[in-house]
């Protein structure tokens, strides 16, 4: 097949598809009006999220507080976080109601 019989070929075949409408309105209307309603969709919901999480007080755990009373110290002065989130229930010694030290896993303290 020669170079100019397969651009005959390609020509027929892009006219045959541009002649049905639906092929036309699936080619560049939906792709045109979808796809930015699509990212406005989820940068909106995203800025949303991002907002809600921000607006949140993380609630923080301290373990074997009495290792580091300067770092119990700035999180209980810190603004973001009120003394009242950490109470002294929280900072629990390493290895609390046990004879052993403290292992840290993956899964949290044992």
């Amino acid at each position: 097949m020669t170079l100019r019989a397969v651009g005959i070929v390609y020509r027929k075949e892009l006219l045959d598809s541009l002649r049905d409408r639906r092929t036309i309105i699936s080619m560049i209307v939906v792709p045109v009006l979808v796809m930015p309603l699509l990212m406005m969709g989820m940068g909106t919901m995203a800025a949303r999220l991002v907002s809600k999480a921000r607006q949140e007080i993380a609630k923080v755990m301290v373990l074997g507080g009495d290792d580091s009373p300067k770092t119990l110290a700035a999180l209980r002065a810190s603004k973001s976080a009120p003394p009242s989130s950490f109470p002294k229930a929280l900072t629990l010694p390493c290895g609390a109601g046990r004879r052993r030290p403290c292992r840290f896993t993956s899964m949290g303290a044992k």
